[in-house]
């Protein structure tokens, strides 16, 4: 996860901050978050610059949606459009970054590496968050992982 704006313009590697830079102090953590999906990818730096806490909580939604429904779109933070995640048969799930009817990117692969890259990623900055923040986001962990701990608190374990 890049997050910020470094000096001249670079990101700042979210695991590699011992304190939120700059903007993101005051809750705001702009940035990118990339998965190596596709080429290019559906959700990379160049595809997707938004306000990442929101983008990875509605992640967080979607994974939650498909893993009900096999089936679920949510609308991108600041901007026009959806992601969407959908089952395809043989174990698959294609993943989808829609502008508009007309401009979209999208990518097949499968189901299980997709849902344990945005699991892993997701969890890894929320955990990341939590430790330079102490704000808490176990719903969004939950909805990630498949697990529901009712009680729990904190960083998962």
């Amino acid at each position: 996860m890049l997050i910020g704006r470094g000096r001249k313009g670079r990101y700042v590697d979210i695991a590699d901050c011992a304190e939120l830079p700059g903007s993101a102090k005051s809750g705001l953590v702009e940035g990118s978050i990339e998965l190596p999906f596709g080429k290019p990818a559906v959700i990379g730096r160049t595809t997707l610059d938004t306000e990442v806490v929101m983008m990875w909580s509605q992640i967080a939604g979607l994974v939650a949606g498909y893993r009900e429904t096999g089936k679920a779109t949510t609308d991108l933070p600041d901007q026009p459009g959806e992601l969407r995640l959908e089952a395809i048969p043989g174990g698959l799930a294609r993943l989808t970054l829609a502008y508009s009817e007309d401009t979209s990117l999208s990518h097949v692969t499968g189901e299980e590496d997709l849902l344990a890259a945005l699991a892993v990623g997701g969890v890894g900055f929320f955990e990341k968050l939590a430790e330079l923040t102490g704000r808490f986001h176990d719903r969004e962990i939950d909805q990630l992982t498949g697990r529901s701990v009712s009680g729990r608190r904190g960083p998962s374990a």
